[in-house]
């Protein structure tokens, strides 16, 4: 079974509509963000604050790496990583990209009861956020599918999912 790789901005819903598709596929679940903690031994917001974007970023792209050399995984990749177009190349090869098309609304409403996300932090208001979302949104739509996640629950968005891709994994 290839990979299935879960993208979409932060606050999509990548690692709770994760670990459903995970259960439907029979699969392991990979949280890149979780793992990227493990290696580092230390937060993500930490990473961000002693080291900066393009330090996280560099470690994100080198684990990708290792998690496509697997397969039949599912991936909750962090917001991020398509704007690396290696990144976006490894992810092709290894597997099936799926973007959690998750509106602007519903992001802002999820950042703002989360304390752990360094970009929103580190942003000079939601107006450089929205800047972001809107400069990722056309690399995103590269995805081999796209799934709307308005008004569905995780599990109904991870059994949207498995019918769209189970014949190609």
């Amino acid at each position: 079974m290839k990979n299935i790789y879960l993208v979409g901005f932060m606050g999509a819903g990548k690692s709770t509509i994760g670990v459903e598709l995970a259960a439907l596929c029979v699969s392991d679940f990979n949280d890149l963000d979780e793992l990227i903690v493990q290696e580092q031994g230390r937060s993500i917001n930490d990473i961000f604050a002693a080291e900066g974007e393009d330090y996280f970023r560099n470690v994100e792209s080198k684990i990708l790496v290792q998690i496509a050399n697997n397969k039949s995984l599912v991936v909750a990749t962090g917001g991020g990583i398509i704007e690396r177009e290696r990144n976006r190349d490894m992810i092709s090869q290894s597997g099936i990209s799926v973007f959690l098309d998750t509106d602007w609304d519903t992001i802002v409403s999820r950042l703002e009861q989360s304390n752990n996300r360094p970009l929103v932090a580190k942003e000079n208001g939601w107006d450089t956020v929205k800047k972001r979302f809107d400069r990722r949104l056309p690399l995103y739509r590269e995805s081999d599918y796209t799934v709307l996640t308005k008004n569905k629950s995780p599990k109904e968005i991870a059994t949207e999912i498995y019918h769209l891709v189970k014949d190609r994994i």
